[in-house]
């Protein structure tokens, strides 16, 4: 999901003042510093800014106190997630008093805390602020137990369920939205909360990232978050209740600056009247969000019913799918209602001309921008003259009812030139065009997905366009039995590509 945070809080407490001061204190003992000890400090920064942070704890931890605290903000925040156990007893133990930021995986939550105690983890990390969990798997039972510790002695907690589809959570939400939490920063991924209006209390967080159940929980959660201000949620499901004008705008945060949304089939509507209560704080937006058949959006009513009412607004981004059943969306009319704009916005069409996608600011998205069809080379620009680019793109896939062509294949080779992942569902083959071309290169791949089956041409022209992969993932055997096949092809220019490619199977 895109405008991620953790947060930033540099610890002050009076007990970590006191450790540091001890472990100055401690320097007296040494009479006489090596030679790597009388270096400048400035010099030392530049050595630690090209080590891993595990590799200067292996490497300078327990030597000496200066070096300790040298060494301490290049460590931050400490990534246990790479490590075996024994650097906590062994490196660890040394820079304990310091760390304010900690990652971890949840099967080191018991020997890096030891128990779920507050007084157990303040004595071994006084000045822990932050900490980030992932991992976290579907049997788990222990963490709420940490959890009614952590959101009551951090500022920050990200955590990451490790689940291969999205479950819906009734119960961690009532633990964290209360009275009693004190943490600033807070992100849940990898899991949807349901939010129940009787269960939740007014809490402090200023910065959110969430992922919710319905959009009808996005309004109890705003007006239980009166010091919000970043909030980044995705909602996952179509909501049934509709009944979202009751939110009252003297329990809304007169901070929101930056809101993100991310959703399918979003009543647009009621998102808007959302929206429009921030209008003397918010200033920056983002829209990721498709709508069903019963509502329509164009430039002029962004600008008329949202932009010009939140007035301090200084940016706003969307990516918006529209898909309606009983017309086609004209391009060129849609387009015109955007000309007043002052930044670059394109639509283009889907696999039928009764979808639409509206996107503004393309050169700046890097992420949603996912699945494409040979429709978008057709798109329009609120532009006269306008060449797309999206160097920040990495991922796509592409996915149409027809055979993929030529000009989608160049247009991808002209606008994505960072592309890394490119994912094809092969089903409707390749137009002849590309099957006989052998000069369009996507020399910046280096991972190729094949989601389907097609004939052994055809792989291997993908093969051929994309001659600088190092993994290519399949799901079908009968593309398995093809690989076998490119060991026996005598084209030299498959030489390079089965020293350096690996095969995945995915079935």
């Amino acid at each position: 999901m895109e405008g991620e945070k953790l947060g930033s809080i540099s610890p002050s407490s009076a007990r970590c003042r006191s450790q540091l001061d001890s472990g100055n204190m401690s320097m007296q003992l040494y009479a006489q510093p090596t030679q790597l000890l009388i270096l400048p400090t400035e010099l030392f920064d530049i050595i630690l800014t090209y080590l891993d942070p595990l590799e200067i704890l292996y490497s300078f931890s327990n030597l000496h106190p200066r070096l300790t605290s040298l060494i301490h903000p290049f460590v931050e925040p400490i990534d246990l997630t790479r490590s075996d156990k024994n650097i906590l007893h062994l490196y660890l133990s040394s820079i304990r008093h310091l760390i304010t930021t900690i990652k971890f995986d949840f099967k080191q939550l018991d020997e890096t805390f030891l128990s779920p105690k507050i007084f157990n983890i303040i004595e071994l990390f006084p000045c822990l602020y932050g900490v980030v969990l992932v991992n976290i798997p579907s049997n788990q039972r222990k963490y709420p137990s940490y959890i009614k510790i952590f959101k009551k002695l951090l500022s920050s907690l990200k955590m990451n369920f490790d689940f291969s589809t999205i479950i819906i959570d009734r119960h961690l939400s009532s633990q964290l939205f209360k009275n009693d939490c004190h943490l600033q920063f807070l992100t849940i991924e990898g899991i949807s909360l349901a939010i129940d209006i009787n269960n939740i209390q007014p809490s402090g967080i200023k910065e959110l990232t969430c992922q919710l159940e319905y959009q009808h929980h996005l309004n109890i959660l705003c007006e239980n978050l009166p010091r919000l201000q970043y909030l980044n949620v995705q909602i996952d499901k179509s909501d049934q209740q509709k009944n979202y004008n009751i939110i009252k705008q003297q329990r809304l945060s007169p901070f929101l600056n930056q809101f993100i949304i991310t959703g399918t089939y979003i009543d647009y509507d009621s998102l808007e009247l959302l929206i429009i209560k921030y209008y003397q704080s918010l200033e920056y937006l983002t829209l990721k969000i498709r709508f069903n058949n019963s509502q329509f959006i164009n430039g002029h009513r962004l600008k008329n019913s949202l932009l010009f009412k939140l007035t301090n607004l200084k940016r706003i981004d969307f990516y918006i799918k529209l898909c309606v059943l009983k017309r086609t969306i004209d391009l060129n009319r849609l387009i015109s209602t955007f000309k007043t704009f002052n930044y670059s916005v394109i639509c283009y069409h889907g696999a039928t001309d009764k979808t639409c996608t509206i996107l503004s600011n393309p050169a700046d998205f890097n992420d949603c921008f996912y699945i494409i069809q040979n429709n978008i080379v057709k798109y329009c620009s609120n532009m006269n003259t306008f060449d797309i680019k999206m160097n920040k793109i990495q991922t796509l896939m592409l996915n149409d009812r027809v055979p993929l062509t030529m000009e989608l294949f160049k247009f991808i080779h002209d606008t994505f030139l960072n592309l890394e992942i490119l994912k094809i569902n092969i089903e409707n083959g390749l137009d002849s065009d590309i099957l006989t071309d052998r000069k369009l290169l996507l020399e910046t791949i280096i991972i190729l997905e094949i989601i389907g089956s097609c004939d052994y041409i055809t792989l291997k022209r993908l093969l051929l366009m994309t001659s600088n992969i190092k993994t290519l993932k399949i799901n079908d055997l009968k593309l398995l039995t093809f690989i076998r096949r490119l060991l026996d092809d005598d084209d030299v220019n498959l030489y390079k590509l089965r020293k350096q490619m690996k095969v995945f199977s995915q079935r």
